[in-house]
């Protein structure tokens, strides 16, 4: 099965910044909308690079101050949406 994933955008909301996603299955046309936070994203990563350490591009680092600030929070969406193309 092949999936594309498209980041729609994004909302703040309790000091957490979360991404709207849209994943349609190519083949069957199912889609869903899902909003994650960026340490969900991080954990996929994580385990995606234990399986497939040579095939796994680069992933935006953690920001522990600032995170919050509008022009990181578009900054960061973009680089997730790189990451998933």
């Amino acid at each position: 099965t092949s999936f594309s994933v498209q980041i729609l955008g994004n909302s703040t909301s309790d000091g957490h910044t979360e991404y709207h996603l849209k994943v349609l299955d190519v083949i069957g046309g199912d889609s869903w909308d899902l909003a994650k936070r960026y340490r969900e994203f991080r954990e996929l990563h994580d385990h995606l690079r234990l399986k497939y350490p040579e095939r796994i591009p680069y992933f935006p680092g953690k920001r522990l101050f600032g995170n919050q600030d509008p022009a990181f929070i578009v900054r960061r969406q973009q680089e997730l949406k790189d990451y998933h193309n």
